[in-house]
């Protein structure tokens, strides 16, 4: 079941102006707790661009300019390369990339596939080559 907060999220991410508008709405007038939605999507920033995201205001919660962009750009993301980084498991923000379609996680410390990328319905490309993986792995039980 989702909640207030949830619907507040899918709201923000839609590709709907209005319904974006109505997301910062309810999130004020609700006085819903983003702060975490926020931190993981300049969380994704960092991980696509490999720079900080920088507020052109010094606040700890972006503004509301600042969030469409961020809003925007994490909705332009389909590619996500994350290879030799010694992960052992994917960032928790990678969950707001919708629209990926390649992700790239060679040379990292993967013992297993990540459950978690079997929710991006639009994945065509998943590299997983020089990881920890010691499994087979059926490529018939993967679709």
């Amino acid at each position: 079941m989702q909640t207030e907060r949830d619907k507040i999220i899918s709201l923000l991410q839609s590709e709907n102006p209005d319904n974006v508008v109505l997301g910062h709405e309810l999130e004020e007038s609700l006085g819903i707790d983003l702060s975490d939605f926020w931190i993981d999507l300049e969380e994704i920033h960092r991980l696509v661009t490999e720079e900080t995201y920088q507020r052109p205001y010094e606040s700890i919660f972006p503004t509301i300019p600042d969030c469409d962009e961020l809003l925007a750009f994490t909705r332009s993301v389909t590619t996500l390369k994350l290879s030799n980084r010694n992960l052992t498991a994917l960032p928790s923000a990678v969950k707001y990339l919708y629209n990926l379609t390649t992700l790239e996680l060679n040379n990292n410390a993967f013992t297993e596939i990540p459950v978690s990328v079997f929710k991006f319905s639009q994945l065509r490309l998943l590299a997983l080559n020089n990881n920890k993986i010691k499994d087979e792995i059926e490529i018939g039980k993967l679709k």
